[in-house]
């Protein structure tokens, strides 16, 4: 009888954990700290689908951190969203998506991680530059204008917008800017 009453418990006890665990699994990303502190204790509990629901709708989830744990992953579930959030207004989401896609190493990436390193969010630096050596196998460290150089030097009929959407205190150097020569020699008359 004790027997019994004991896996009772157990099993009462065992239904609503499990249950907990199968919702952290599949809305993780969507419960906020709650899934965010369950990733960190244990590693992978997280479904990768719950956290491309998430940059889907940054909106309304935190894009910014599920962008680095799928980064982290090389999952490459969110591909498509983060080539399309590459063009995003938001300082923060195109900067995460491109790391994003650097880390699973998506050549598309290489201009945005050259223009992050102008941006506020300047402790990412040595990140960048990890990430832009693997996808090119050069190394211009983190100076900007080195990489911008590079990359206009391969691409020079792409156009890049180098200065907006930067942060709230972007490191611009405009009297060195390539956009603004390459812009004023095609406005110059007679050219």
């Amino acid at each position: 009888m004790k027997q019994t009453l004991q896996l009772k418990l157990i099993i009462a006890l065992a239904i609503p954990v499990v249950l907990a665990l199968m919702v952290i699994h599949y809305y993780g990303a969507q419960l906020g700290t709650v899934g965010f502190m369950a990733e960190h204790f244990l590693p992978g509990i997280v479904s990768s689908q719950s956290y491309k629901r998430a940059v889907m709708h940054p909106e309304s989830y935190d894009a910014y951190s599920a962008y680095d744990i799928l980064g982290q992953r090389r999952s490459e579930v969110a591909h498509h969203i983060a080539l399309q959030q590459l063009s995003s207004t938001d300082d923060y989401l195109w900067m995460n998506a491109a790391h994003y896609l650097g880390s699973i190493g998506d050549p598309a990436s290489i201009p945005y991680l050259i223009k992050a390193l102008r941006h506020t969010a300047w402790r990412s630096d040595e990140v960048r530059r990890q990430l832009l050596v693997k996808l090119t196998s050069k190394d211009f460290g983190t100076d900007f204008m080195k990489w911008q150089q590079w990359w206009l030097s391969q691409h020079p009929d792409v156009q890049m917008d180098w200065e907006s959407h930067l942060g709230f205190q972007p490191r611009l150097q405009h009297e060195k800017s390539p956009n603004k020569a390459l812009h004023a020699t095609a406005a110059a008359p007679g050219s």
